[in-house]
């Protein structure tokens, strides 16, 4: 079903401008310093399918615009109960199951704001979660 919603990454209408092409070209190689954005797009896929959201790293640069995109693996942030942060860790649990209750000291812990639009420096979080809601059975 991911490779389904993929496609076969995303694509353009070919009868635009050369000039605008060569500018679509350039932004969908390279989503970051890793992967283009087919390759993101899947990892985004993924997330959705397993855990209904996904979560996506927004780094601006010096020009106030989104200069790369990373994807984080839904399992390791978390949000903060007033959802103005994202926590990021490798280890919220150990390695028994139990929950890493010195997760804030891991080498990975990271705090990361939520993607706010009048914010244009620095590094953020975009998060997108699904939410699903189950309403009583009736019954009869």
């Amino acid at each position: 079903k991911i490779n389904f919603i993929s496609g076969n990454g995303l694509q353009y209408d070919k009868t635009i401008a050369a000039e605008q092409e060569a500018v679509f070209d350039k932004w969908l190689s390279s989503a970051n310093r890793y992967y283009n954005w087919t390759a993101l797009t899947l990892r985004l896929t993924t997330d959705l399918e397993y855990f209904n959201g996904y979560y996506l790293q927004l780094i601006f640069g010096s020009n106030g615009k989104i200069s790369e995109y990373y994807h984080l693996e839904f399992s390791k942030c978390r949000v903060s109960k007033d959802q103005k942060w994202i926590y990021y860790c490798e280890k919220w649990f150990n390695d028994d199951g139990s929950p890493n209750l010195r997760a804030k000291d891991e080498g990975s812990f990271k705090k990361y704001p939520v993607y706010n639009k009048n914010i244009k420096t620095g590094t953020c979080i975009f998060f997108y979660k699904i939410l699903l809601i189950f309403l009583p059975r009736m019954i009869g």
